[in-house]
């Protein structure tokens, strides 16, 4: 049995009340960082060729899943990291087991083979302003919480992200699903 003492529950208050959840990004792409208010995870998302990749998304806009659920994203930051797994019929699959997914996987990919793709977003008023996929790294998950479904309902892990200029993102993520959460951009407000 373990005693919690009022001062341990005094600490853990302050970090809830801190934003001690557990998602952050540090660093910058030209010049330009977000500070990180909320993150969640979408539902699975889907092509029409029947690929499916889970996607996290890390908002500088606090309560991001109803902003996610109702609003266009205006005036934000966003870290967003798309997740997959390679299947044997040559289809993407949504994330299932931890372990590290690869930034610009290889081109021909064995079943299994674990992907990443990450991207920073910056939205302005009416739409996307300043934005940036990542050219390289990795993205190592601890953590994954399947539905009955088999989709992923919560994900916990890290990221490290090189871009283009050479400037990197890295952070940590702890994200629950938001149902019928989308990226709606471009809409003045």
């Amino acid at each position: 049995m373990t005693m919690r003492t009022p001062s341990a529950l005094v600490v853990a208050a302050a970090l809830a009340a801190c934003g001690g959840n557990g998602n952050n990004v540090d660093g910058s792409y030209r010049g330009q960082s977000i500070d990180v208010s909320d993150a969640v995870l979408f539902p699975p998302v889907v092509d029409s060729q029947g690929s499916s990749v889970s996607v996290v998304v890390l908002e500088s806009a606090s309560d991001a899943c109803t902003l996610l659920q109702s609003q266009a994203v205006n005036n934000t930051s966003t870290v967003s990291i798309v997740l997959g797994i390679q299947t044997p019929d040559g289809r993407i699959a949504p994330p299932t087991v931890a372990g590290t997914y690869e930034i610009d996987g290889p081109l021909f990919r064995d079943p299994g083979t674990k992907l990443a793709a990450v991207a920073f977003n910056v939205f302005g008023g009416c739409g996307p302003g300043t934005t940036a996929n990542a050219v390289s790294g990795s993205v190592h998950l601890t953590h994954v919480a399947t539905a009955p479904d088999g989709n992923p309902r919560g994900i916990d892990g890290s990221f490290n992200a090189r871009f283009d200029t050479g400037e990197t993102f890295s952070g940590a993520f702890h994200v629950s699903l938001c149902p019928s959460a989308r990226l709606l951009v471009g809409i003045c407000r």
